[in-house]
């Protein structure tokens, strides 16, 4: 008998059977009423037949445990000759994988070789443009620049054009700074060449970035000036900064067309809006 899930079923629904015909026979309920008593006041007919059939369903069942036995062993092999053949393949796959392996290190060891002077260099380079940036960023945190001041060509009197810019620049401090604090300026001086129809900024360097600061934190006092009004103050920027800022300033324009209604600032790279008051 070839053991299967069904058949082994089969058998159970057999014996469940017998057993019920058997409870029948001596009026009871279920298996755990049966007992020597009951037995002996059954006919030997319906016992001799339980007894017969049970026999026969035993013997069944020991030829199925057989057979599932047997059945468990050719599985068992059988997952033993697939691990085996597994771990071949495995096997297999991780000596391409080494040699794949190997010769990308190869390839990679050779690129290294060859350009590991060159980064040398890159980074020396990287290094010192670094430092450059930074040291240049530092210099122009202590720089203001003032837009929208009268400009002339440079008079017979040399001294005019500077007593004039410093003229401006006391002024605009006077202004934005507190009245304990006394800037310490270190040149003033025009940027670019002279132009009638425009008016060339004013570079302003002062010995400390914090005056600078405070001076942009308080232009605004500007516009309560009838000569200064008119004056609009900045950072010393890079031409990438200007850039960037003048597209910050176009797109305010933008949001001012659309809605006046608020009061519009550039601070920290990002166009603001308050409520006006």
């Amino acid at each position: 008998m070839d053991f299967s899930v069904d058949l082994l079923h089969t058998l159970e629904r057999d014996m469940n059977s017998e057993v019920d015909e058997l409870k029948k026979s001596l009026n009871v309920s279920s298996k755990s009423e049966i007992d020597t008593t009951k037995l002996n006041k059954l006919h030997k007919g319906p016992l001799m037949n339980f007894i017969v059939n049970m026999l026969g369903m035993f013997d069944k069942n020991i030829d199925l445990c057989k057979s599932a036995a047997a059945t468990c062993d050719k599985l068992k092999s059988e997952q033993i000759e697939l691990q085996k053949q597994l771990i071949s393949v495995q096997k297999d796959q991780l000596s391409a994988v080494q040699q794949s392996v190997k010769a990308e290190m190869k390839t990679w060891a050779d690129v290294a070789r060859k350009t590991a002077s060159q980064n040398s260099v890159l980074t020396t380079k990287v290094v010192k443009e670094a430092v450059k940036a930074v040291s240049e960023e530092e210099e122009r945190s202590t720089n203001l620049i003032i837009y929208g001041t009268d400009d002339f060509e440079a008079p017979s009197d040399p001294d005019f054009e500077e007593e004039e810019m410093d003229n401006i620049v006391r002024s605009v401090c006077n202004l934005t700074l507190d009245n304990d604090i006394t800037p310490k300026i270190k040149a003033i001086s025009r940027i670019g060449q002279f132009d009638q129809d425009k008016s060339r900024p004013i570079k302003v360097e002062f010995s400390s970035s914090s005056t600078v600061a405070n001076i942009l934190k308080n232009a605004r006092k500007l516009k309560l000036n009838s000569d200064l009004k008119s004056v609009y103050l900045s950072p010393d920027r890079t031409k990438e900064q200007r850039a960037a800022h003048s597209k910050l300033v176009k797109q305010m324009k933008d949001m001012i067309s659309r809605d006046n209604s608020k009061h519009y600032f550039i601070r920290g790279n990002e166009i603001k809006c308050v409520d006006k008051k």
